[in-house]
C-alpha cells in the first residue's frame, strides 16, 4: 500500500487547522478535530497518537489549536527541536 507523501499529509493537515479554526466553541472544535484526523490516509500509528493526543491532553481550545498548529509544523519538517535532541548539538 502506499504511503502518501508529506506534501500531502501537510495538506491535508493544513485543512483540518483551516476548518478547526472557524468553528467557536471548544466541544465543536474537537469533535470536528477528531472527526477529520480519523479521516486521514496517514500512518495509522501517527493517526492514533494524534487522536489519543486530542482527546486526553487538549482540554481547551488555545491547547487543542496549538497541538494542531505544531503537527501540522512536524509534518513540514519546522516543528521544535526535542530536548533530547538539544544535547547532541550543543
Amino acid at each position: 500500500m502506499p504511503t502518501p507523501s508529506q506534501s500531502e499529509v501537510r495538506s491535508a493537515l493544513h485543512n483540518v487547522v483551516e476548518v478547526v479554526d472557524k468553528i467557536e466553541d471548544y466541544e465543536g472544535k474537537k469533535a470536528k478535530a477528531l472527526e477529520m484526523i480519523g479521516q486521514l490516509n496517514i500512518n495509522d500509528t501517527d493517526k492514533k497518537r494524534m487522536l489519543m493526543i486530542i482527546n486526553y491532553q487538549c482540554p481547551n481550545s488555545f491547547k487543542l489549536t496549538a497541538y494542531l498548529y505544531n503537527s501540522m509544523l512536524k509534518f513540514e519538517g519546522l516543528g521544535s527541536i526535542n530536548r533530547k535532541d538539544i544535547s547532541t548539538v550543543l
